[in-house]
């Protein structure tokens, strides 16, 4: 015949938890044998959490950004593309849809303005620069590729806090003889105001939705929209400005000191 006491003296504890039946008939048992009876594992929880606290201080904290960041990956079609954010809107970089420039964008979404198409389309001697592999981090994406012997990255950033986006695209030549090329970037950019979203009576699924309101999808314009957008080149400030005739949304799209382009062409 087995007591209950013994019952509750045979009972095992897995992973440090008790076993409810200890409590059970802890008054069957000597307080001190239940003590001695708990102590190892109890010691095996405390070593156990030393080594966890150990490698957990080990890193150190607090974390700095870069160390979230992701590792690079390679590009794929069908992959859903990295994006970039601050705390005002969101745009997308790499997307199969703008033919995987290593340098353009789209989906640039600021509410209440919207992008279309997509800008910043990296060319070395008049052909497109695919990405090979990205990297997100909390607060960038980053693209990389090689032409040749030319190696190039890029970056993109979202301001804090406000409607700006950054991009920088760095060319290395690993060539052992000097190397002359042509380098150029598209930056005809559609950016459109859309009325906002209180303005809109409907909020279907886009199929029935009203025409340029903020429903499922953000309202952008299209490629027949073209005409509708102005580029004006300003010299002086190294900046292109392009308004839009159908709203009062005008992008201006400036070069860090030192970077002016050597040319600018509105064709």
């Amino acid at each position: 015949h087995v007591t209950t006491a013994e019952k509750c003296y045979n009972c095992s504890i897995d992973s440090c938890a008790l076993n409810a039946a200890r409590f059970s008939c802890a008054r069957d048992r000597n307080p001190l044998h239940e003590l001695l009876n708990l102590l190892p594992p109890m010691l095996g929880c405390v070593v156990l959490l030393s080594i966890l606290v150990v490698a957990f201080c080990s890193q150190q904290y607090p974390l700095d950004l870069a160390d979230l960041a992701a590792f690079w990956l390679p590009y794929e079609p069908e992959q859903a593309p990295p994006t970039v954010t601050n705390s005002w809107g969101s745009l997308i970089v790499g997307d199969a849809s703008i033919g995987n420039n290593v340098l353009a964008f789209n989906s640039l979404v600021l509410p209440p303005f919207s992008q279309g198409q997509s800008v910043g389309e990296l060319y070395i001697n008049d052909a497109p620069v695919l990405q090979q592999a990205s990297r997100w981090t909390p607060y960038s994406a980053l693209r990389t590729t090689a032409v040749g012997a030319i190696n190039v990255t890029t970056e993109i950033r979202m301001v804090f806090e406000a409607n700006a986006v950054l991009s920088r695209a760095t060319l290395l030549s690993t060539a052992s003889t000097v190397q002359t090329v042509d380098v150029d970037i598209d930056l005809f950019a559609m950016i459109r105001m859309y009325p906002k979203a209180d303005g809109c009576t409907e909020w279907n699924f886009p199929t029935h939705s009203e025409p340029d309101c903020w429903n499922w999808f953000p309202p952008f314009p299209n490629a027949t929209d073209a005409s509708d957008f102005s580029p004006v080149w300003l010299p002086a400030n190294s900046t292109l400005l392009i308004t839009d005739l159908a709203s009062p949304a005008v992008t201006a799209i400036a070069f860090a000191p030192g970077s002016t382009p050597a040319a600018v062409s509105k064709g």
